[in-house]
């Protein structure tokens, strides 16, 4: 779900093949708009960066043309305070970091050629000291393509790294190196004092980055709208760090940072242990396991005993470590968002597993499972994004449905709205993952495709970056995709709607869902969506026939038939986004879940001063 596991980077094959690289003649690498300089861009690639550190967008090739000038990008209507990353190698700036660093939107002259096209190759690219640009390319038989044969604009790749997936422990192997020494941590930002009658809110939120997951996404707009209703909000975060808007304070919760690029899964050096936590950190990650839940709530625990003055509760994103339970004994009144029971990831990954080694390591990475149930069982308050998860979160984490409100997370509808001078491409299609893992469905939505390619001209954009070897790598190769399948990935919020524009069809693929971001994004912007019945989506999309169409989880042939049947009918079309941006308009903004949000922290205080044990009457849930 993309507000919950894709945060937790997934389980993925080692890759070990040596660098190599190739200039590029920087006239050939120009900025996406005049003046754009890189930088922390303010809206996210929301869900469509995924957490896994295996990238393959750049196995399509990519041409990345000009905008036409009819497409100029609308300025965002706010603008985020990106927090320093600090510097991120010794030979010079990143541009294109995983969730570090600056990321730099690029476009190229049509006339102009990068390098040749080579699949499986993982690319980085660097600025050096005296402004020469150079990409740095993974491949055992040489460099990759940035260019294939697309119609209209595609929205700039970013190129991304590869690395190893599990530790090495002296093992020999070729890796990319990271920096010498971490990178420095970030000032904290004082948060904006509260107005007349508002809250001093502390958030809660282990991978706050909105570019690596949906996590950060509800962080960045949720904590913007509560200041707006007049609440002081403090975001307390572990790497990858959050981007925060103006008036939103922020709090370095720092690790070890384990799982950054290029060299996931490192062996620290033994100056960077400073406390039990670190040890701990790296123990459970030397022996398979994801520790990041349950070694941040216990630094944040220790960071706000400090401060229990400054803040009137916490509401917690999703965290559900230990240390949560060590902050009610603390005497904090404590709220957490639980998107969805990461449960059903698990049992998608257990049951795609294709052998006992597999499972094995499945099992074990999903380990910290275990915590956040016991945790959630002993909240005295948990929001839900949708009634679909709050039936699950009570089937299989046991938490008691009278002490669950649903409160529908939103959308920037003034970002992701129509744009009537973007002409559709015929027969493009559009999905976002965030990750490459089975739930997402991608692999069902690819042999959909290949299906329709068989009758007509069709293409594919995936905002996302499927794993190299990964499984919907292995499906685009099998099904001969390459040249209709485009990924990218590293895009603004209006880049991405402006991918919408260009979009006949949408299409939420996911085998569950415990809300979808994307599905409302799409709608908001109206574009016909198909979508499945897995999860929450159903209660997301609406009226089948009305909103969108509806067809089952993992039926290539179902899905292929709805995208036919939309491509066919341009009416039909036009009547699904007009309706679709209306539902959107009237039950999924930032707004309405920044007013549902508040209500709950009322209410949880309300229960605290009652004492413990004490429930109020749940607020009426706001239905999708």
């Amino acid at each position: 779900d993309e507000m919950s596991g894709h945060e937790v980077p997934s389980e993925q094959q080692l890759t070990g093949t040596p660098l190599e690289s190739a200039q590029v003649d920087p006239l050939a690498l120009k900025s996406h708009a005049a003046g754009f300089e890189p930088r922390n861009l303010p809206d996210r690639n929301e869900e469509v960066t995924s957490t896994d550190v295996d990238h393959q967008a750049h196995d399509r090739g990519m041409r990345l043309l000009s905008d036409p000038d009819n497409q100029v990008l609308d300025a965002p209507k706010s603008v985020a305070r990106p927090i320093d990353q600090g510097t991120l190698d010794d030979t010079g700036k990143m541009e294109d970091f995983n969730c570090h660093g600056s990321l730099n939107v690029l476009n190229r002259h049509p006339e102009q050629t990068l390098v040749p096209r080579q699949r499986r190759a993982r690319q980085l690219m660097t600025t050096m000291d005296d402004g020469r640009v150079v990409l740095s390319f993974g491949s055992s038989s040489g460099a990759v393509c940035v260019e294939v044969p697309a119609r209209g604009r595609l929205a700039p790749l970013c190129a991304h790294m590869q690395g190893d997936s599990v530790p090495s422990f002296g093992r020999r192997r070729a890796k990319a190196k990271g920096p010498k020494r971490p990178p420095p941590v970030p000032e904290r930002i004082p948060a904006r004092p509260p107005g007349p009658g508002g809250l001093r809110i502390a958030f809660l939120v282990y991978r706050g980055n909105p570019r690596c997951g949906g996590q950060g996404v509800y962080t960045r707009h949720l904590t913007r709208e509560l200041v707006a209703l007049g609440h002081s909000v403090e975001v307390f975060a572990g790497q990858p760090w959050p981007e925060v808007d103006e008036g939103v304070g922020f709090t370095p919760v720092p690790s070890l940072d384990l799982y950054r690029d290029p060299d996931p899964f490192r062996i620290p050096h033994p100056r960077e242990f400073h406390t039990g936590i670190d040890a701990l950190e790296f123990a459970v990650m030397g022996t398979a396991g994801f520790p990041e839940p349950w070694t941040f709530s216990l630094r944040a625990r220790r960071l706000l005993a400090a401060r229990r003055h400054e803040f009137d509760l916490v509401h917690d994103n999703q965290c559900l470590g230990k240390g949560m339970l060590g902050m009610i004994d603390d005497g904090w009144p404590l709220l957490t968002t639980l998107h969805h029971p990461i449960t059903v990831d698990r049992q998608l990954a257990l049951s795609h597993a294709t052998n006992p080694w597999q499972r094995f390591t499945q099992r074990r990475w999903f380990g910290f499972l275990r915590m956040q149930v016991r945790v959630a069982r002993a909240l005295p308050r948990v929001m839900t994004v949708s009634e679909s998860s709050k039936t699950d979160i009570a089937a299989q984490l046991g938490v008691a449905t009278e002490r669950m409100t649903v409160v529908p997370v939103g959308v920037d509808h003034s970002v992701f709205r129509p744009r009537p001078d973007v002409t559709p491409v015929p027969g493009r299609i559009m999905v976002t993952s965030s990750s490459d893992v089975p739930m997402k469905g991608l692999v069902p939505l690819l042999e959909a495709v290949a299906k329709l390619r068989t009758e007509r001209e069709v293409e594919l954009v995936v905002v996302g970056n499927p794993r190299p070897e990964g499984r919907v790598a292995r499906a685009i190769e099998r099904l001969d995709l390459a040249s209709i399948v485009h990924c990218v990935s590293g895009i603004s919020d209006d880049e991405l709607a402006c991918n919408y524009a260009q979009a006949q069809v949408a299409v939420v693929p996911s085998l569950y869902e415990g809300f979808s971001l994307p599905a409302i994004e799409a709608m908001a912007c109206g574009v016909a969506l198909v979508a499945t019945t897995g999860g929450a989506l159903p209660e997301v999309v609406g009226e089948d026939g009305v909103t969108g169409l509806l067809v089952p989880p993992d039926d290539p042939g179902a899905l292929a038939g709805a995208i036919k049947r939309l491509l066919d009918d341009a009416e039909l079309r036009e009547r699904l986004g007009t309706a679709g941006r209306e539902r959107v308009l009237g039950r999924f903004t930032w707004q309405v879940t920044a007013t549902g949000t508040a209500a709950e922290y009322r209410r949880l205080l309300d229960d605290h001063r009652s004492g413990p044990g004490a429930v109020t009457e749940p607020m009426e849930t706001l239905t999708c």
